[in-house]
């Protein structure tokens, strides 16, 4: 999502804005196309990825599903057989499948999110390159028409463009960047701040995992006395 989310801040208004504070806009209006397109091909090549993603996902969830499916009815026809340590062992393995299904259900929602914004991304930074192609020779022809230097938008940081420069990335500063790596390591940290590291998480993860066999157990006896009475 790094690359989408720096995609995503090349708007239509960040682009005028950045032309708005340049003297000569005409001068760069052409490597700022060529930038355009290049990004545009950058955000096709992030969907196209995002897709596989999506569709990888979608295959682990199902096999973790399939998987749940045939420890559950293995440990069934266990305990019609009297067999409990095969039953008790087919329903320690579908908890453990359980919790893949539910892990890659998050990625796939992940994935799809992912998908979402790389697909809108890549419509936002087409339409923009489109409009930026029509508007070319008005923008041209406005900067030209101008009887006076334009001045800077930016009171704090003066806009110097050169042709070497990546002109995109200075549109992309026209607003504050929110620094999303740090935020994330804060919550990080408040999380750990409130788990003891004494704690003995396997054994409680263990015994909690006992206790859901038990009663999965148990419910599968009555079930199975049900069906033979």
């Amino acid at each position: 999502m790094g690359q989408i989310d720096r995609l995503k801040r090349i708007t239509m208004a960040r682009i005028d804005a950045f032309l708005e504070s340049l003297e000569r806009p005409e001068q760069i209006l052409p490597q700022l196309i060529r930038e355009l397109a290049d990004k545009v091909n950058d955000a096709v090549n992030a969907e196209a990825k995002s897709l596989t993603a999506v569709k990888a996902a979608q295959r682990r969830l199902d096999e973790a599903t399939g998987r749940a499916l045939r420890f559950e009815k293995g440990a069934a026809q266990a305990v019609l057989i009297d067999d409990i340590e095969t039953a008790r062992q087919a329903l320690a393995a579908q908890i453990e499948s359980e919790k893949m299904v539910e892990k890659n259900r998050k990625i796939l929602d992940a994935s799809s999110a992912a998908l979402l914004a790389a697909r809108q991304t890549r419509i936002q930074l087409q339409d923009n390159l489109k409009e930026l192609r029509s508007r070319k020779n008005h923008i041209i022809n406005r900067s030209r028409q101008a009887d006076i230097k334009k001045t800077t938008i930016f009171s704090h940081e003066k806009i110097n463009v050169s042709a070497t420069d990546n002109i995109l990335d200075a549109v992309s500063r026209i607003e504050a960047k929110i620094d999303l790596d740090e935020a994330t390591l804060e919550v990080q940290n408040d999380i750990a701040r409130t788990i003891d590291p004494a704690l003995p998480i396997e054994r409680i993860e263990q015994l909690e995992n006992n206790a859901e066999i038990n009663r999965r157990l148990d419910l599968l006896r009555k079930n199975t006395k049900k069906q033979s009475q």
